[in-house]
């Protein structure tokens, strides 16, 4: 895997969901707690119906992966390995539109609030500056026993 943090970087280095469940591409921008990451509707997407739009709840996984590019890139700056999350509440979602096969997606997240190995978050996804989908949702990354052990 490269080392190198200049961005755009491939979400394939940056978080351990590997196709046919990654939904997104490449991290574009970051700042302490929050990104911005691309993601295009391929024609191989698990979540598309028959008429090549994809699966309203599938938002919800495009936004926390995007939060797991942005995670993944911190954690690579830090010089720490990548950590496992896990997606445990969403609240507030709203889908306004539904995407289809080619749509090119921006979705930008931040940390909203933070409780140790909890984290609560909101994400957009947007269409050509139109905005899709926006939801709230909290995400557990249980700390390995290095960290917990530094914390002492």
């Amino acid at each position: 895997m490269s080392r190198d943090p200049s961005l755009p970087i491939s979400a394939r280095e940056l978080t351990p969901h590997r196709p046919p469940l990654l939904l997104v591409d490449r991290l574009l921008a970051f700042g302490e707690d929050a990104g911005l990451v691309e993601a295009t509707v391929r024609n191989d997407n698990v979540f598309l119906n028959d008429d090549g739009t994809m699966e309203e709840v599938a938002m919800v996984e495009l936004i926390a992966q995007a939060y797991a590019v942005v995670k993944g890139y911190h954690n690579l700056l830090e010089g720490r390995p990548q950590r496992m999350g896990y997606l445990v509440g969403v609240r507030s979602a709203a889908i306004f539109y539904r995407v289809a096969v080619g749509d090119c997606l921006h979705v930008s997240v931040r940390t909203t609030n933070d409780f140790g190995p909890f984290k609560a978050a909101r994400g957009e996804v947007s269409r050509a500056g139109k905005v899709m989908a926006e939801c709230g949702f909290k995400v557990w990354m249980p700390r390995d026993d290095a960290e917990a052990s530094s914390d002492e």
